[in-house]
């Protein structure tokens, strides 16, 4: 790709060098929302209803992979001299040939064995780990979310006011992604939907004529978007 992966030489004490883990080729996400709703209210006496329905398309567009070159992670900056010293005297070719040990082995590192003799060399690259992200970069994602509410008022005196209320919502998630089907593992092949229902009620009272203040009460459930579903008193 033409780009050096990130290399960690001793994270505590030493470097950090190449292509940043953090960005990649490609764009951030493209997120587009529309919304519309729709309201009618109904009066009646001292009775007020209204009532309506909302609708949300959301979009997402993004091809950015992150990672996408790798990272090397050195535990120390000898094994990074060693294998960039290796590499450039016998290229990639001949970095990891096992007939010509010049390299480090297991350990990865040199070490001395029961009789004092020097060991570590071996035919594998003196790198501790490696991490890459890998998988396609395009995803386009869209939801629609679907609502349907209705409150009523009804006030029995000029002071006092009672309201209930119902929403609905459908949360419409996409078709699966084909490229992340997986026979064993089912649920990868399936999107969650979603429906909640909540509802609320409300009472007030207060006097005009006199300095008290309004008082309201009222007790309800209700669901939001990436929320978990609680009750809230007031």
């Amino acid at each position: 790709m033409g780009q050096l992966p990130q290399i960690n030489v001793d994270n505590r004490y030493g470097f950090t060098i190449g292509d940043p883990a953090r960005f990649g080729q490609g764009s951030y996400p493209d997120e587009r929302l529309f919304e519309g709703q729709e309201s009618l209210d109904w009066v009646r006496g001292s009775v007020l209803v209204k009532a309506g329905f909302d609708l949300m398309h959301n979009s997402d567009a993004t091809n950015l992979l992150r990672n996408e070159t790798g990272t090397y992670s050195y535990a120390s900056v000898e094994n990074f001299a060693s294998d960039a010293l290796v590499y450039g005297a016998f290229g990639s070719l001949g970095v990891l040939d096992p007939d010509n040990q010049h390299n480090c082995d297991q350990t990865g590192k040199v070490w001395r064995d029961t009789k004092g003799g020097l060991r570590g060399l071996g035919s594998l690259p003196c790198y501790s780990y490696f991490s890459q992200v890998v998988g396609p970069a395009n995803w386009h994602l869209s939801t629609n979310d679907w609502a349907g509410f209705a409150t009523a008022q009804w006030q029995a005196k000029k002071l006092m006011v009672f309201s209930a209320g119902l929403r609905w919502d459908l949360e419409q998630m996409p078709p699966p992604i084909a490229a992340l089907a997986n026979p064993e593992l089912p649920l990868a092949g399936r999107m969650p939907g979603l429906v909640a229902i909540g509802s609320a009620d409300q009472h007030g009272a207060g006097s005009a004529e006199g300095h008290w203040p309004v008082l309201r009460m009222g007790y309800g459930m209700y669901f939001g978007r990436r929320r978990t579903q609680r009750w809230r008193r007031r």
